[in-house]
């Protein structure tokens, strides 16, 4: 594994706790970098960048990205920042 994105619902931080799990397992399993696809990003009850940073207890360094899964921009937006981290 070269890199790994991790998508979660951004209006539902209760489920922040199995992305982490994720991050967790796929971190011991790989030294790869990794990003966050905040998904949902076009309602309104999108939580901020740095409250999902503290909530999955992410460092500074490791990226956050507003999503819209139906949008193939934005999917697009974030495949292109995954592969920025391989290189």
């Amino acid at each position: 594994m070269n890199a790994f994105v991790v998508m979660i619902d951004y209006c539902e931080p209760k489920s922040f706790s199995d992305a982490r799990d994720l991050i967790e397992t796929f971190s011991e399993a790989h030294n790869a970098p990794y990003l966050i696809a905040a998904n949902k990003q076009d309602l309104d009850c999108a939580p901020s960048v740095v409250e999902i940073k503290r909530t999955l207890g992410l460092e500074v360094d490791i990226l956050v990205m507003p999503c819209v899964a139906t949008s193939k921009t934005s999917v697009r937006q974030v495949v292109r920042q995954a592969l920025d981290l391989i290189h």
